[in-house]
Formats: C-alpha cells, structure tokens, sequence
C-alpha cells in the first residue's frame, strides 16, 4: 500500500534544523510527515513544531549502497526486521542538512535526517517546546516573585535566594524535558532575576540616601535662618559624599542656633560640647558609609550583598542619632503648656515592646515590674517614651550578655515613684551618675543620657541611677502625683 507524505525540515534563523512539522499543506493537499507514515501512527492534532532528539551525528545510522543491494551482495539478513529509507548520501549532492551534532562528521544527509526522525517518532522521543505565552507568563511569574521575596527575606538572604531561583530555573527546565517531554527555555527568568538583584541593591543605597537628605533637612529646620551657618550647595558627585557633607553644615547650624540666645562665653562653650560630641556619635556613621558606598562601586555581585547590608546599618544608625538630636531641640524648647496626659504604666509596656527584637539579639530577657495598672502625669508621651528608651539601649550596651532588663515602674523610697531599666551589670559609678544628672547640657555619657536628662528636667524629674544586690538601675524619680 503506497502512502504519501512529507520529508520537509523546519530551519531556524541560524540554518539549523532543530524540529520538524508533524504535517504540511503541500498543494492544497495535508500531509503528514513520511516518519509518522513508516511509524504506522497518526500524527499529533496540534500543528506545532516538535524538536527532535538526534541519535547521533552523522553516520550514527548503517548504510548499504543500492547498487550492492541490486547486485544480490548485500545478505538478506541485514534488512530483516528493519525500516529501510532509500536516499541519496553521497557528498555534493545538496540533500545535506545542518544539526545541532554537526561538527567533525559534516552535515547530515537527508534520508539520514528521516531516520533519526523516525526513531524519536518510535520511541516517543519529540519534544514539545512550551509555548511562547507560556514562557513569558512563568518567567514574568518567578522574577516578581523574586522581587516581592526581596521585601520580605533577610538582608543577608537575598544574593543566595536569588542563586537558588536561577539554579532552580535551570533544573525546572531540565526535569520538564525528561518527565514530560516540554522544553521552556529559563534563560529569561535567570537572566531577568540576575539582573534585579543589583538593581534591587542600588535602590536600597539610594533609597537611605534619600531618608538622609530629609533628615537633613528637619535638622536645618530647627534654628532659625537668620543663623549664620548654612548647608553647602551640593556640587559632589557622589550622593553619599554631599549627604555627610550637609548633614555635617546642618549640625554647625543647630548649634549655633542653640547657643544665640546665650553669652559669648557660655555660646563657645555649648557649641564646642555640641560639636565634639556630634563628632563621634553622628559623623562616625557616617564616614563609614560613605567608605562602604565606595567599596559597593567597586565590588562583584557576589560581594554587594554584605556591603549593602552594612551600609544600611550605618543608614540606620545615623537616622537614628538625626531623630534624637531633633528630639534633643524639642525637649528644650518645650514648655508645660505643651504636655499633654501620659499614662507611665502604658509607656514602660510599649517601650519594653519595643525594645524585645534588639534584646533577642543581645541574648536577653526582658520583664516588667509595675506596682499600678495606670500612673498618669502630665508630659510628653513621644520624648519620655524615648527616654526611656535610651536607658533601655544603655542597658543592653553595659549589662551582661544574655542577662535580664527588668522595666519597672515603683515606689521610691524617699518618696515619689522611679520609671526605668535594671540590668545584672554594674553600669557606670554611681557618684558619677549624680553628677551626670546635674551636669553641664550636653555632659559627659553621650547624647543619650544626655537627652534623658533633659527630658527629666522638663517634667518636674530627676535622672538618678542605683546600684543595688539586685543590679545597676537607671530611672527616672517623679513626684508622687498621679491623677
């Protein structure tokens, strides 16, 4: 019985033949491809192109010349129970096709074509490539899941999440042409992830240069214009350059603004107390995101993730110095017709809240111990809420590793109720810490207990610290005044 049908081959735009279509129209007439016809099965409904599994190379096929065989040399033996295609192989005839095996042994001849054809017909060895919807939907599907896996891991988890997609991409696409015979190329999705994680390490970078460069601005804000220091026009190139560079100009201005009102000698004075503390505590930050900013430059991708870590702590740290010191001007310029009702009780709860991730890391416990349910006061919630927040960090810093910050709230016994931290530490001594609480305003122990001690003042307060057998506190001692 005589069948037609087609030997075509489909060549791609770089004049490789990769696939084959299981039908063609030729003269208006449907024709399924001469494997399917030798295979005695019918081929695929769907038209698509399918990609072939080659054998081997060239020659990977046995041949007998028809000439031998019309002779009666060739034994009867060697076609038994074979599919035999006759074509032409000899070279310079043009019936020669390009593979992906093309190299040392040539073109393939295009009966040899047929036959490794009609072997993946056989043995079910067509590959179906995914469709190019398909691709576009999974990969456009894996690189926003990346992206939005950026907002939720870990810092430090990023670079290796962004490995592990790409890697399993690769491997996706491998297990889907071994299971289920389908091919989708993931070079899409490991480029497009690849190129997001640096993308997504700048935007970070930039992102706290821009919380920065407001918080410069707030701190301008606080003195009056007519003060004669004034930010610096920002001709850097670098961002980060210019941010350090404004930040410092708007710290000279604050404190000169602080100090207007005040004597010569006592302006001098504020002012070189103000600036030789800011030195350390803000500056220091600082420079050395600006060094980590320069290293981020220079580095590989693989070197990104630990540098944009660090830079966003130093981000932080120095935000968070910008916040106490706007918190320094307003605890100094507020008055009591400012205060409003705060509930101690409430406060001390909320701050030790606060507080339990950064205890976690330091290996510590915090517990609470109030002699009331609620102490109101008149004040201001946002700067004694702070205060004590800052007694909470100085705990953490000085107190023992792994140890217990105890919040509490109790009666003192000269009279009134203290609100503070004790650790299982030492602290510092506490001739010193009285005479912290009536020193100079900025003193000695840092902007933060110096910011303490300037909220106590403005609440009718003392800053005072005790060293007990049960450990080192620092409070704060109100008048026995609830409402």
């Amino acid at each position: 019985m005589a069948v037609l049908g087609h030997a075509e081959a489909a060549v791609d735009s770089d004049g490789i033949v990769r696939r084959i279509h299981p039908s063609e129209v030729i003269g208006g007439m449907g024709l399924p491809h001469i494997s399917w016809v030798m295979a005695g099965v019918a081929p695929p409904h769907r038209p698509e192109a399918r990609l072939i599994q080659f054998s081997g190379p060239s020659g990977s096929y046995a041949r007998v010349s028809a000439a031998a065989l019309l002779a009666g040399e060739v034994p009867p033996s060697t076609l038994k129970g074979h599919p035999v295609l006759v074509g032409a192989t000899a070279v310079g005839l043009g019936d020669t096709v390009a593979t992906p095996l093309s190299g040392r042994n040539g073109e393939m001849s295009g009966v040899e074509f047929v036959a490794n054809v009609l072997t993946a017909v056989q043995t079910d060895g067509l590959i179906r490539p995914a469709s190019l919807a398909a691709t576009l939907v999974l990969s456009l599907l894996l690189l926003l899941g990346v992206l939005i896996a950026y907002l939720l891991v870990p810092l430090t988890m990023a670079l290796a999440m962004t490995f592990v997609v790409a890697a399993g991409s690769v491997l996706g696409a491998v297990l889907a042409l071994k299971w289920a015979g389908v091919w989708w190329p993931p070079a899409t999705t490991v480029l497009g992830v690849c190129v997001a994680y640096p993308l997504w390490s700048w935007r970070r970078l930039e992102a706290s240069v821009t919380a920065m460069a407001r918080e410069t601005g707030r701190i301008a804000s606080l003195v009056p214009a007519s003060v004669d220091a004034v930010l610096p026009h920002q001709t850097f190139l670098d961002p980060v350059e210019s941010r350090i560079q404004a930040i410092s100009a708007a710290v000279d201005r604050v404190a000169a603004g602080i100090a207007i009102e005040a004597g010569p000698a006592e302006r001098k004075a504020l002012r070189d107390d103000t600036l030789r503390h800011l030195a350390h505590d803000l500056r220091a930050p600082l420079i050395s995101l600006r060094g980590l900013a320069e290293a981020l430059e220079r580095s590989e991708v693989g070197e990104a993730e630990d540098l944009v870590a660090r830079v966003d702590a130093c981000a932080r740290r120095a935000l968070d110095l910008s916040e106490q010191f706007l918190l320094f001007g307003r605890a100094d310029n507020i008055v009591a017709t400012d205060f409003g009702e705060v509930d101690l009780v409430e406060l001390l709860h909320q701050v030790a809240d606060d507080l339990w991730e950064d205890a976690r890391r330091h290996q510590a416990a915090i517990e609470r111990d109030s002699i009331a349910e609620n102490w109101w006061v008149q004040g201001d919630y946002r700067l004694l809420s702070r205060a004590l927040l800052n007694l909470g960090w100085n705990a953490l810093r000085y107190g023992p590793e792994g140890g217990t910050l105890t919040f509490f709230f109790q009666r003192d016994p000269a009279g009134g109720v203290r609100l503070g931290v004790r650790d299982q530490g030492r602290g510092f001594d506490p001739q010193e810490g009285t005479s912290t609480a009536k020193a100079s305003p900025i003193g000695s122990y840092g902007l933060g207990l110096t910011f303490v001690r300037k909220v106590a003042e403005r609440h009718g307060a003392v800053f005072a610290v005790d060293l007990g057998e049960d450990g080192f506190s620092a409070f704060l001692l109100f008048p026995a005044q609830p409402r």
